[in-house]
């Protein structure tokens, strides 16, 4: 599978002391866009691919966190807006490279990769 080219725009926020970012990819057929923010240690993702119909099942959300661990999830949503949600917390300070994939049948929608760092509580 080849990666389309990504063309993203990365929005920054701090509210209430927890910082908040999204990004998407703007050059593929569909629209995908993957937001995140911080809770002390714990890192919040959200994928969402939308226009998916049912030829593109299954839609995918791929998260390599940096620190070892990783997380897949599957969606078969026939038509719509798909969401895909996943929570990690890291055990320990420091900077983190945290990858994140959003893709379905057709191919790679959105590949991005992000260092946050996860500062003493």
């Amino acid at each position: 599978m080849k990666s389309r080219v990504v063309r993203a725009l990365a929005l920054a926020a701090v509210a209430a002391g927890v910082a908040c970012w999204s990004t998407r990819n703007t050059s593929a057929a569909s629209d995908c866009r993957v937001s995140w923010n911080f809770d002390g240690y714990t890192l919040n993702t959200l994928g969402e691919l939308t226009d998916v119909s049912r030829d593109d099942r299954p839609q995918y959300f791929f998260v390599d966190w940096g620190d070892g661990s990783s997380v897949y999830s599957e969606n078969n949503l026939l038509m719509g807006t798909a969401y895909m949600a996943q929570t990690h917390t890291y055990s320990d300070i420091g900077t983190y490279t945290v990858h994140f994939q959003i893709g379905d049948q057709s191919g790679v929608c959105f590949d991005f990769a992000q260092a946050v760092f996860i500062p003493n509580q």
